[in-house]
């Protein structure tokens, strides 16, 4: 990687950690790019050869979350009899327990420390929820239409309602990962692997 690649990937770094700590801190709609430019230590001028708006600064964070993710779920979806036989064999919350990489990627995120703010934060929560399902759709509505034997449209609506529904859940139960959160989950696993197989 030239100098010059380090630097721009050290501001944005600088600006995504700035972001991260002034949204625990306030909402987004308060977030501008000068209190971004103060907290990152960078001129708006570099801000501005980076980033058009403060949501860039938020796509980027997820976009590379996402990418993080990536690897774990083409594993999972490689493994998709696999881990249908694990469930049917061994208890889904012990499973859970053991291997975080099977939930799906909102609530992976949502429990970062991180990025819990994130999602608290009703003005963006469904910004980024809108972006995971953007990013995802063209590898989940495959894999599901594959899997669940069911038309483009079928799959793209049981995509929807996964994602959104595991985001609500969490809601409801306050993003606390906690002994009843991972039974629910295990459950709510069962449930849409059995579905799928059905």
């Amino acid at each position: 990687m030239s100098a010059s690649n380090r630097r721009v990937q050290l501001t944005k770094t600088l600006l995504k950690e700035a972001f991260l700590a002034l949204i625990a801190a306030a909402p987004y709609h308060k977030l501008t790019v000068s209190a971004l430019c103060r907290k990152a230590d960078v001129q708006r001028s570099t801000f501005y050869l980076h980033y058009n708006q403060v949501g860039d600064v938020l796509n980027d964070l997820v976009d590379e979350a996402l990418q993080e993710a990536a690897q774990d779920e083409r594993t999972l979806r490689k493994d998709f009899q696999a881990l249908a036989d694990l469930i049917h064999k061994e208890a889904p919350l012990e499973i859970l327990l053991k291997k975080d990489c099977l939930l799906p990627i909102c609530q992976r995120l949502a429990f970062k420390p991180e990025w819990k703010p994130l999602f608290q934060d009703e003005t963006i929560a469904g910004l980024i929820m809108r972006r995971i399902y953007d990013k995802e759709r063209p590898i989940m509505v495959p894999f599901l239409k594959a899997q669940g034997k069911m038309t483009e449209k079928e799959a793209d609506k049981l995509f929807t309602f996964l994602l959104y529904g595991s985001f609500y859940v969490d809601k409801m139960m306050g993003f606390t990962k906690d002994q009843d959160w991972y039974r629910l989950q295990g459950r709510i696993m069962t449930f849409i692997l059995k579905g799928l197989s059905s």
